[in-house]
């Protein structure tokens, strides 16, 4: 019996052991996946990066040194001054002042500025003054019956038909007995500013398709100005004219009225616009403010010049009298845009006495 108790007592003891071996090794097992997952991280966190010499702390300003600065504002200030020196070259280009057409063509003069008419013409005390200015600096050619003038200008949009119709009425109201004739024939522009819805074309006449009787009118502004008008010409039509059948037809006309004054196309590129210029006996050479450049007239008067055309006087048309004053050109077109404000006030106050 002793000896059975003996071994139940050892039994049980080495169970004991045996359950603490086991919850000791799942212990040990337990701090060895923690520990092999500490050790992943640290490797995973630890650079790469060997340090060979420990840095340096600064003891000035790190940046661009002072040259560097001063070169690149430098070379911004260049760039800056280039681009505003093509825009402003690019403005005085354009032609604002009878000196800079003087310093084209000395020998011709400037005849007359004619601001911009932005109402009723009639009423524009200014532009009416500019015209009539105009017409005295024309009444030194000569007297005879039948004297042509031609109006051209190197582009469209100059003001060149609305000057010379108004060109024609002031003349007309002097007395004299005028033409107006509409030789830009393409274009027949002076059919809408007159109102006025002719039946041929200026060429048909030309050709004598139809009569210049069929096609004058009287103006309604001015009782001696008559107008020839027409609506656009065809191609065949336009082609059919020369020099010498133009001439024949002036010819013609000078015979029945004081002055002729032509509407010419812009540029002398339609061969028709080259020959109304050689017929005439005075060329006036619109140049639009502001608008028309120095390279544009200058190219213009050296095909003008090619094909023995002579330019008598330089018009510069719509002005802008306010911009004109800002540009610092003080000159009749300021006095009479002055002298233009202060009779519309005037006009005003006996307006409201009146009432």
């Amino acid at each position: 019996m002793a000896k059975h108790h003996t071994e139940n007592k050892a039994s049980i003891a080495l169970h004991e052991l045996e359950r603490k071996a086991e919850s000791d090794l799942v212990v040990y097992q337990d701090f060895l996946k923690r520990y092999k997952n500490t050790t992943v991280a640290a490797d995973l966190n630890r650079p790469g990066i060997k340090v060979i010499s420990s840095a340096r702390v600064p003891v000035t300003t790190i940046g661009a040194t002072t040259i560097v600065i001063i070169l690149l504002f430098g070379l911004f200030g260049c760039v800056l001054g280039a681009v505003a020196a093509l825009l402003l070259d690019h403005v005085e280009n354009n032609i604002r002042t009878p000196e800079q057409l003087h310093r084209l063509m000395p020998s011709v003069p400037v005849l007359s500025m004619i601001p911009e008419a932005k109402r009723d013409i009639a009423t524009n005390e200014a532009f009416i003054e500019s015209i009539r200015a105009l017409k005295l600096s024309l009444s030194d050619m000569k007297k005879e019956k039948g004297t042509i003038i031609a109006v051209t200008s190197a582009l469209s949009g100059e003001g060149k038909s609305t000057t010379a119709l108004w060109l024609a009425r002031v003349m007309a109201s002097s007395g004299n007995k005028i033409l107006l004739i509409d030789g830009d024939i393409r274009q027949a522009r002076l059919q809408h500013i007159t109102s006025l819805n002719p039946r041929y074309s200026v060429a048909d006449i030309i050709l004598k398709n139809a009569t210049a009787q069929e096609q004058i009118t009287n103006d309604s502004y001015a009782t001696n100005l008559s107008l020839l008008t027409g609506k656009a010409g065809t191609l065949s039509d336009i082609d059919a004219l020369s020099r010498q059948t133009i001439g024949e037809f002036l010819g013609s006309m000078a015979t029945l009225y004081d002055t002729i004054i032509i509407d010419t196309p812009a540029g002398i590129l339609a061969s028709e616009s080259l020959w109304w210029l050689q017929e005439a006996q005075r060329n006036l050479y619109l140049v639009r403010w502001d608008h028309t450049s120095h390279d544009v007239v200058r190219n213009e008067l050296k095909r003008l010049k090619a094909h023995d055309v002579k330019i008598d006087g330089f018009v510069i048309t719509r002005a802008d009298a306010r911009q004109h004053m800002v540009y610092g050109y003080h000159d009749t077109l300021h006095h009479y845009t002055r002298h233009q404000k202060q009779t519309a006030k005037n006009l005003n106050k006996k307006m409201k006495k009146a009432a």
